[in-house]
């Protein structure tokens, strides 16, 4: 096997490893967010949160471009 077909697999097997990846994460987090929805009755207790998840999203947005112009 030449070095070029050797180096086009590892670049290829990288790719499907690394894709797949933060998709099993998407999904598993879809599965627990309706798992919990389910057993959270009140209307109040998944507003609060809802907030606290947008503000941990908000927050890892302010962080990272924050990071960003640090860099």
């Amino acid at each position: 096997m030449s070095i070029h077909v050797w180096a086009a697999f590892c670049v290829a097997a990288g790719i499907v490893l690394v894709i797949p990846g933060p998709t099993i994460i998407a999904g598993l987090y879809v599965l627990f967010a309706g798992h919990l929805r389910d057993k959270i009755g009140r209307a109040g207790t998944r507003r609060w949160f809802n907030r606290c998840g947008g503000t941990a999203l908000i927050g890892a947005g302010v962080l990272t471009a924050a990071l960003r112009r640090a860099a």
